[in-house]
């Protein structure tokens, strides 16, 4: 490779990408790494690129998985952009001069609760990370239920003895790619970090659990999530993961709600009419002009979410971790102080938002409201959404911090994000306690230094930040260590003598104590007696 050429070749064929940052950074978008998952082809693992002949331009994004909207007004708003069950693309930004620089590779998994979001988010532009000394790849994998349904018939054609968990497999398809390939670009196949937040957090979990990651990752990092929640059979989403049978179960539900008789005749619906079909009936059964309307939290499709299905994930991930049989490398992960999710829907009033926790928890109740408590409807929105954050993303993290101390050996660096993004007033930003919050999502344009995503009032101080907050990922991709010369030092976690990052600003970086303990601990114990709450619900029916 000629120095600065924009021409890479690929396993595929020759791809040629474009300069970006005033040619400091070449971009490659929409570049393939699997053969389109279309006809046959859905609901199968990913297959090999189909090579081609002479120049493939690779200066537009590919098309993202086909999903519901996001609202807008939010961090996390996903705008419109082309959509495709064809949507097995990714992303290289690299800011080496020739092959053999061998820079560490960082692997973006975006968040959108496995239902929604792209690698092609304006949040996401790799540029600015990738100028300040990595190889950035963003990865779209397949979503909601044409990622991750699972049925009795998939399982048998498998021959594996397994269905579902077909978003996860693209990932694990897209590191294969970059072990074969990334060395073209001027990074180091040898130095890879998988990093995201949210579904994507979550989905570094998983690649950390599954033998088919191992060896193509040598770092992880996790904003806001992991899949540390326990085996419960009603739902896969969420703070919990399914079983494949009761998956199985929904999606046998699905294919007859949807009218179909079979997996094949399945297969020759739309790819519209299986992602947006609502939960209890056919697409085709709305009135013509009835909007198809996002859904409301977690669970809102069912059949849409990862699940152990003893392949791709091999069984709860608590338990792969408990065992040791994780893959051990270095984990730097996190979560911001107030971790509202957007699909969080405040209560109406007080009276509903005692008498909804007090459905979800019973004997547990009033445990649940020394952790969570309100006498006020505004003390029940900020309440209400803590504990929905904490369920979802702050315990999650802080448990994968405890279980990889415990029986890995690789080294743990453990972080709170505090500094509240600049969000304009109303909808989902709107707080009624008047208190700054530190959003779902509120860190990502600090990583990515892409401020330019969101018109806000962002200020000096945001941007002094950033640079601080992406040293430490490129160092910690680099090294497995996220300490550097001029920053903060940040100490390694110890479980013994638990500490955490305290991020609030260029100036205010701090180790401290873990906070909201009470909060944390009120998590542990409650599933910790998920065993016995299970058992008395099934004695009950």
């Amino acid at each position: 490779m000629q120095n600065g050429d924009l021409r890479v070749k690929t396993e595929a064929g020759v791809i040629e990408g474009i300069r970006e940052l005033n040619g400091a950074v070449r971009a490659f978008k929409g570049v393939p790494y699997a053969k389109p998952p279309l006809g046959a082809l859905r609901w199968r693992p990913p297959q090999a690129v189909e090579p081609w002949i002479g120049i493939r331009r690779t200066n537009s994004f590919g098309p993202r998985c086909i999903q519901f909207p996001r609202l807008k007004g939010t961090l996390l708003y996903f705008p419109p952009e082309p959509e495709s069950e064809d949507c097995l693309y990714l992303n290289v930004w690299t800011p080496s001069k020739s092959a053999e620089e061998r820079l560490p590779v960082m692997v973006w998994y975006h968040g959108g609760a496995w239902f929604s979001g792209s690698a092609s988010q304006p949040l996401f532009y790799g540029e600015t990370l990738a100028s300040r000394g990595a190889v950035v790849v963003t990865v779209n994998y397949r979503l909601g239920r044409l990622g991750f349904l699972a049925h009795p018939d998939l399982t048998r054609e498998s021959g594996r003895g397994a269905s579902g968990n077909y978003g996860i497999m693209d990932q694990i398809a897209s590191l294969q790619w970059v072990q074969r390939n990334i060395a073209a670009f001027g990074g180091n196949p040898d130095c890879v970090t998988v990093f995201g937040q949210s579904a994507g957090a979550y989905a570094a979990s998983f690649l950390m659990a599954s033998r088919h990651a191992k060896g193509m990752i040598h770092r992880a990092i996790a904003q806001s999530g992991a899949a540390f929640g326990p085996l419960v059979p009603s739902t896969g989403a969420g703070d919990s993961i399914q079983p494949l049978h009761e998956a199985e179960k929904l999606g046998v539900e699905f294919v007859r709600n949807m009218g179909a008789t079979s997996i094949d005749e399945l297969r020759e619906r739309t790819p519209q009419q299986v992602q947006l079909a609502p939960k209890a009936g056919r697409l085709s059964d709305r009135a013509a002009d009835e909007p198809i309307l996002p859904p409301r939290g977690w669970g809102a499709l069912d059949t849409g979410y990862p699940i152990v299905d003893g392949y791709v994930v091999p069984d709860m991930i608590h338990a792969v971790f408990s065992r040791g049989e994780q893959n051990d490398i270095p984990i730097l992960t996190g979560s911001n102080t107030h971790e509202r999710g957007v699909a969080v829907q405040p209560p109406d009033s007080l009276d509903e938002y005692l008498r909804t926790w007090r459905g979800q928890f019973g004997d547990w109740f009033e445990d649940f409201l020394a952790a969570y408590g309100a006498n006020s409807i505004a003390e029940a929105k900020e309440t209400g959404g803590r504990a929905i954050g904490d369920k979802l993303f702050s315990w999650q993290n802080w448990t994968w911090v405890r279980s990889q101390a415990k029986t890995g050996t690789a080294k743990i660096f453990y972080y709170r994000f505090a500094r509240p993004a600049p969000l304009p007033l109303g909808g989902y930003s709107e707080n009624p306690t008047g208190e700054p919050w530190t959003l779902h999502g509120a860190e990502i344009p600090y990583v990515f230094g892409s401020f330019a995503a969101r018109d806000w009032a962002w200020q000096p101080a945001d941007h002094a930040l950033s640079e601080v907050i992406s040293a430490y990922w490129i160092n910690f991709a680099r090294n497995g260590d996220p300490n550097g010369q001029g920053l903060p030092a940040w100490p390694a976690f110890d479980v013994n003598d638990p500490a955490v990052l305290m991020i609030r600003s260029k100036d205010d970086i701090r180790s401290a104590p873990v906070p909201d303990r009470n909060r944390l601990d009120f998590w542990d114990r409650f599933h910790a007696s998920l065993p016995k709450v299970m058992a008395d619900l099934e004695n009950r029916e």
